[in-house]
């Protein structure tokens, strides 16, 4: 398995495995081969556990796994499967979980209620409820708008303690979500948020790279998200 947000320490990566229900064999940072066919071994002799090993250089796109079950969960129910819809959905539920055990206050918050409408809207795709894509972005109106302002918290927390590229990492995923976001109202996305996102992006490559930024560019670029954010996350109603 190789899951995927760049983080650090061993603890973090062990929670990872066990929020979504695996027993990590090992968890370190670029072993020996001889070490590493020594986990292996005492891994294949476990009978009672599903063990992985997770090291820190393999976690690099994890802010994606959510982004990708819900594109995948549409999919499938434009192609009138119900089951696989649904399954992905689980999925994402189950990222989602992994970022709300590691966030704060209102982010927490925010992120534990997505998961519940997440297990809502699963239910709903089960029960026939919901059968259209249209309906399921509805439905994922909440999710987006919690994990939109989860990656922007990170990326601004990012950004105040001098991690540039890790700023701009998670700026890009903040990006991401306030474009599902705009696209979940099914009007699709104004020229406001789509050149707010455009130049999120761009700003987010450049601090990634480290190279053609400048700390008054940064400022207004994390102001312009922050209003598309509030904005669009203003008109979310609760899930039924």
């Amino acid at each position: 398995m190789h899951a995927t947000t760049r983080v650090t320490g061993r603890r973090w990566l062990v929670a990872i495995a066990a929020t979504i229900g695996i027993t990590p064999a090992l968890v370190a940072q670029s072993p020996a081969p001889a070490a590493q066919s020594a986990a292996a071994a005492s891994a294949a002799a476990d009978t009672t556990h599903v063990p992985v090993i997770l090291y820190e250089e393999d976690i690099v796109a994890w802010v994606n796994e959510p982004d990708e079950h819900l594109r995948l969960a549409r999919a499938a129910l434009a192609d009138h499967d119900a089951s696989r819809a649904a399954g992905e959905l689980a999925a994402a539920a189950a990222f989602v979980r992994v970022q709300a055990a590691t966030a704060q206050g209102v982010d927490k918050a925010d992120l534990t209620e997505a998961g519940h409408d997440l297990d809502r809207t699963v239910a709903g795709i089960r029960e026939g409820k919901i059968r259209t894509p249209r309906e399921l972005d509805r439905a994922l109106q909440r999710t987006d708008r919690a994990l939109a302002r989860h990656h922007f918290a990170r990326a601004q927390a990012a950004w105040d303690h001098k991690e540039a590229a890790k700023a701009g990492r998670e700026l890009r995923g903040a990006a991401r979500y306030t474009e599902r976001l705009a696209d979940d109202a099914g009007h699709g996305v104004e020229r406001g948020t789509a050149t707010v996102v455009h130049d999120t992006r761009r700003l987010s490559s450049r601090l990634i790279h480290g190279a053609g930024w400048t700390s008054g560019e940064v400022g207004k670029g994390f102001d312009a998200l922050k209003r598309a954010i509030d904005r669009l996350g203003a008109h979310v109603a609760p899930q039924s």
